[in-house]
Parts: structure tokens; sequence; C-alpha cells
């Protein structure tokens, strides 16, 4: 059954060959467009756009690739690589025949001259040359990196001769590792995946107003469920719809639900990729509308509790502590001993036996003999009246004789003269 009649489409909104007119500019894409669009503009040496499978990379470079073939200001040729055995010796050959080269030289040597020389003269005819490889992913050769790196070496007037753009499954940044020089001239990076919920509503609204049909053929909940089984990729997202479509006419219904979107999921063998609301198909909501709707549940009843008999409780039960054995080393050097004692446990704290010790009896020292009492001192008074009594004695009648006394007066003299 066709179902571009039933729904009354023009033509076939989700088919996922490469169309411009069907081309949607999420985010992702429009800043991924535009960064490369700076490269070429800039005259960057290597540029890289990463994409996961589905997400749109081929067709952002065949619209980026019209965007600037259409400007006289650039000379663009794209190659699409498809298969790995193109690797080994067949870059060169096409590049140079890409821009003019007709008869190729046999050795890569002399490839790259001619290769200079087309590009050289590209740019004194005032256009930046920019190549394009799609696909790049399957030039998995180190010899193939090594001839990129030969041609981003090309030099014109101190500046880049030409840009390289390359467009890949992530595998591509695992094959620019083999090269870590090739890797460093890369200046611009770019990468593109699933779309999220929202954009990719959009995305799916805009492909059938675009085939001429209504942009509500799908439920909320049916949209949901295509982003929950395709992650947002859009060559998913396409599948999906195409077969939900189909699934909606046979059932003859309008607009197309959740349980249609998980049928066609099923036969296609996809799997939910995010947890989303919960999709049902038609047998497991009519079983769900007949099932009587369930009561409220009923309160558990509660055993009453009883009254602790005081007879049947226990005291619960401590062991009991036993005291540090006590035992001898060898005899240290001041014919003392040491004595080891092992130690507690943390969080035990035992209380020492002393009844195993024997009381011993401690003598007191004997006490010191009292010490006699110094004499006093005299007291001032005694003195003072010996003093009175020595004063009331006359003095002897003696005095120094004359003799003497000069005796005394010519010693001093003497020693005067003597001085002298």
């Amino acid at each position: 059954m066709d179902y571009l009649k039933f729904y009354e489409l023009a033509r076939a909104p989700f088919e996922n060959d490469p169309d411009e007119q069907f081309y949607f500019e999420s985010a992702i894409h429009r800043r991924a467009r535009a960064l490369l669009l700076r490269g070429a503009q800039h005259k960057k040496a290597l540029c890289v756009l990463v994409g996961e499978a589905g997400c749109g990379t081929t067709t952002l470079a065949r619209l980026l690739f019209d965007q600037l073939d259409d400007d006289d200001g650039f000379l663009c040729r794209m190659l699409s690589i498809s298969h790995a055995d193109c690797a080994s010796g067949w870059l060169l050959p096409q590049v140079a025949r890409s821009f003019g080269v007709r008869t190729p030289a046999e050795d890569a040597p002399g490839q790259l001259v001619q290769i200079e020389a087309a590009l050289r003269h590209h740019c004194e005819a005032g256009k930046h040359p920019v190549l394009m490889v799609d696909e790049a992913q399957l030039l998995a050769n180190v010899e193939v990196m090594e001839e990129f790196r030969g041609i981003l070496n090309l030099k014109h007037g101190g500046s880049r001769p030409i840009s390289i753009l390359l467009f890949g499954l992530p595998q591509l940044s695992d094959l620019l590792r083999l090269d870590g020089p090739l890797e460093q001239r890369v200046e611009i990076r770019a990468d593109v995946r699933g779309l999220p919920q929202h954009e990719l509503q959009s995305y799916l609204k805009h492909r059938l107003e675009r085939a001429g049909g209504s942009p509500d053929l799908f439920t909320t909940e049916a949209l949901t469920a295509i982003h929950a089984f395709s992650g947002g990729v859009p060559r998913v997202c396409n599948t999906l719809a195409d077969n939900a479509l189909f699934e909606g006419a046979l059932a003859e219904l309008k607009p197309v639900d959740a349980s249609l979107v998980s049928l066609a999921a099923e036969q296609l063998q996809l799997e939910p990729s995010t947890r989303g609301p919960e999709i049902v198909s038609v047998a497991d909501m009519a079983q769900q509308a007949a099932a009587p709707m369930p009561g409220p549940p009923a309160a558990a009843e509660s055993p009453p509790r009883s009254a602790p008999n005081p007879q049947q409780m226990t005291v619960p039960s401590y062991p009991e502590l036993e005291a540090p054995e006590l035992e001898l080393t060898d005899e240290a050097d001041d014919g003392e001993f040491e004595l080891d004692l092992p130690l507690p446990e943390p969080d035990e704290e035992p209380e020492p036996d002393i009844s195993q010790f024997e009381a011993t009896h401690i003598e007191e020292p004997d006490p010191e003999p009292e010490r006699q009492a110094e004499p006093e001192p005299e007291s001032l008074d005694s003195i003072e009246v010996e003093v009175e009594a020595f004063a009331d004695e006359p003095e002897p009648e003696t005095s120094p004789s004359e003799s003497s006394l000069a005796a005394l007066g010519g010693d001093e003299e003497e020693e005067d003269s003597s001085v002298d």
C-alpha cells in the first residue's frame, strides 16, 4: 500500500539519499559549516569534520562545496573515497588531475612538482584552491598521510597554495594520529552528532512540509518514540519514520502514534538508545484498558504489643577480667630487673588483682636527734653596763715622755729627709 496517497504527500519525505531540498540545518550543523567555511576563507592548511554514521557529514560536504564553488575567489574540488583499495598510490595522481594536470608523472616527487605548478597557476589567477575529501577514514595508510603532508608543505609567495578539508567517521581522528606532524597541521576541527529531541521534532516536521504534507502527521508521543529508538541520528530517523507511516497507512490511523512507531522499530530490530517515556504497543494498550482499576492497598495490621515480663528479662553478662601476667626479662646493666607487662587491648581496661602481691612491712626511718638550742647572745643592756663601768675607772697618770715624742718626731723628719 502506498502511504503517500493516504497521508496526502506529494513525494516521499524520508529518503536517505542526499537531497539539498530536504536539508535541515540544526545548530550543530550550522556551527560545523561556519567553522569549515572560515577555514577556507582564511586559507587554513587542514580542516577536519568528524561525524557519526548517518549524521549528515556527506550532505554537509556537498552543501559547502556548492557554496565555495559559486564564489569566484575559490577553486573547489572534491574527492570521494569509495573503498580502502584507493589508498595506496591513488591520492597524488587524482589531486593532480583535479587541478588541471593531464598526464601525472610516474613517481610521487614528479607528481608533487606538477601539483605545485598547477596550484601556483591558479593562485596567480586570483583563485584559492580547496580540496575536499569525503569518507577520508578509508585512507587508512601511513603512506597516504605522508602524501597529504607533502601537499601541505608546498609554498607560494610565503603562503599555502591550497586548503584541504577532510570529512569522515570518528576513525579519521585515529588515522591522523598515525602521522604526528600531519596531525599538528590540523587548524580547525568540527564534529556533528545526533540531534537533540527538540531539534529532531523540527527536523521531521520540516521534511513533511517539504514533501507537501502536514507537519502534524506524528503525535508528540510518536516523535518522542522516534528519538528514543534512533538516538537522534537523521538516517535512522528517516528509516523509522518511513516504516511508521507505512504501518499507519495499513492500520488506517491518523496521526501516527507511539504504538505504530514501536511496531516499526520492532520490525527493524531497533532498541531504544535512551530511556524516555515508556512505549507500549496497541495490544498492551488494549489489555491495560480492559484490566480493572486496582483499589487502594489495604493497610497491614500490626500485632498488639505486650508489656515486658520482668522475670523473663535477662541481665547481660560481662566477661571476667584477668590480671596481666608478669614476666621477668634479662638482668639490666644496673643490677635491676625489668618487668615486661603485656599491654591490654584499647577497648578493654582490666583491673589488676592485687591479692597476688604479698604485703610487705615498710620500716619507718629513725627520727632525727633533736638539735640543742644555741646560747642566746647577751643583751645590749649588759654590754652598756660594762661599758659604763669601764668608763668610771680612773685613767692612769702615765703619759708619753718627751723623748719618745721627740723620737717620733725625729723619725718623721728622717722620713721627710729621705724623701727629699
